[in-house]
């Protein structure tokens, strides 16, 4: 009787975790997709390589000092959007997202080493 009784606790407990795991994992939704929804004006691309990074540029279009933004990992530049929102009265921001970040693609390679990114 004690072993059932623990079997149907575990039982009920590995359910309880598998649901949870369902909810919390979800696919990852394509650079595709994305783009449609956060590649809005101001939004470029410009090719560098092989491959097509996503930045933005705004502001004071004739600053020949402009603000260039970059974040550490995991983010995008919509990390910057309130800083941009004050600084673009004065200056020029541009910002972009690193590669395998935000709606640039991956290095073909999927070799993320500084060296790399330099």
């Amino acid at each position: 009787k004690v072993q059932l009784k623990f079997f149907k606790y575990l039982f009920i407990a590995l359910v309880i975790i598998f649901g949870i795991c369902k909810l919390e994992f979800v696919d990852d939704v394509s650079v595709d997709d994305l783009k449609i929804k956060y590649a809005q004006a101001p939004s470029k691309f410009i090719s560098i390589g092989n491959i097509k990074v996503h930045y933005k540029s705004e502001g004071v279009e004739n600053d020949t000092l402009p603000l260039v933004l970059l974040y550490s990992t995991e983010a995008s530049l919509h990390t910057f959007d309130a800083w941009v929102n004050e600084l673009k009265q004065y200056k020029k921001v541009i910002r972009l997202d690193l590669p395998a970040f935000g709606l640039t693609g991956p290095f073909e390679d999927r070799n993320y080493k500084i060296s790399q990114y330099t």
